[in-house]
């Protein structure tokens, strides 16, 4: 602590020796893991004695600064050097931290090359499930307020990043999750505790959807050729097996599919959901009546959330009309002709 940021800046040029043993494989287990929860906890005192609470604290032009940006410039180079999770899950914090970073672009970049330079299919999907299990508040470090910040910056910058075929592998282990328990979560207003999770959570998957439609090939995602719509098949085929066996009633919203799959069963579910979702305008009425008596800030963060759920909705619509409807009588029938009944 007695040391300046000026003096500990210079010392962050050895960063990248120590950061590569972090992925060293010739260490032992033991050993690695104690060296990188060492390592990740001296990084982070660092950064919490020697980094300003808000970026934009030190002013253009001043030593402070200088220092500030020269020191993030040098974790940005070990991380590329090294590509050391432990300073990727460092950036994510940092940027998790405040709705924009002064060093935001730079940052985002410098983690976009080190993705495509790992050209690794495990260690791209660790950073995803890493990123997934921020977004639905599935890791205690991250409040509410980081995963907002998060929602913002990382989805679309992760998912272009990583390989198609890591791309594809995250989808089928997470599809059933999305479409089957977030999607079918009802917004209940009055969970005033839970609510803002839960529309976190509906925004995030809306979102994976609709980047999933718009990055991927439509045979990626729909028809019998798509492994991500077998996956969805065969977990809901699974479950309606469960509920026979078990003489349970079939539930309302359950998902009905054929004996047989058709590759559509994923498509025609995620557009019931988003179209229900767009069209329910009760809910920011409702929501505007139940919030009469919470703070301003709340109120505006949550009706701020519910809007947010609609267009994410809305978008992921229209991402699925435009991968799967390659015909061009369906937009002539649909949309260019004066036909009042359609």
């Amino acid at each position: 602590k007695q040391l300046n940021l000026t003096f500990k800046t210079r010392l962050l040029d050895l960063l990248p020796f120590f950061a590569s043993l972090d992925t060293d494989e010739d260490l032992k287990e033991d050993k690695r893991k104690k060296w990188s929860d060492d390592f990740s906890r001296t990084l982070h005192t660092f950064t919490a004695d020697c980094f300003p609470l808000k970026s934009t604290e030190f002013h253009k032009g001043t030593q402070e600064y200088h220092d500030y940006q020269g020191a993030i410039r040098k974790i940005l180079s070990a991380l590329e050097l090294s590509s050391s999770f432990i300073l990727f899950e460092l950036l994510i914090w940092m940027l998790c931290c405040e709705q924009n970073h002064i060093f935001e672009d730079e940052i985002l970049s410098s983690i976009n090359r080190f993705i495509i330079k790992l050209n690794d299919h495990n260690k791209q999907m660790n950073l995803l499930d890493y990123i997934y299990s921020i977004l639905f508040g599935k890791n205690i470090l991250f409040r509410i307020e980081h995963r907002l910040n998060a929602l913002e910056k990382f989805i679309l910058k992760m998912l272009t990043s990583v390989k198609k075929t890591t791309l594809i592998e995250f989808y089928k282990k997470y599809i059933s999750s999305f479409v089957i328990e977030q999607l079918d979560i009802k917004i209940d207003l009055t969970l005033t505790t839970t609510i803002t999770s839960i529309l976190i959570n509906k925004i995030c998957t809306y979102r994976f959807i609709d980047y999933m439609y718009t990055i991927l090939n439509k045979d990626d995602v729909f028809g019998l050729n798509s492994s991500i719509a077998k996956i969805f098949y065969e977990t809901v085929k699974k479950q309606e097996e469960a509920r026979k066996l078990l003489n349970v009633e079939m539930p309302i919203t359950a998902i009905k599919i054929g004996s047989t799959m058709d590759g559509k069963e994923l498509t025609k579910y995620v557009i019931a959901r988003a179209r229900a979702q767009f069209i329910d305008g009760k809910i920011i009425k409702s929501m505007e009546t139940i919030l009469t008596n919470v703070t301003t800030i709340e109120k505006e963060m949550k009706m701020n959330l519910i809007r947010s759920l609609a267009m994410s909705s809305f978008n992921c619509l229209i991402s699925i009309l435009i991968c799967t409807q390659t015909e061009a009588k369906l937009y002539k029938a649909f949309i260019f002709d004066a036909n009042v009944s359609k």
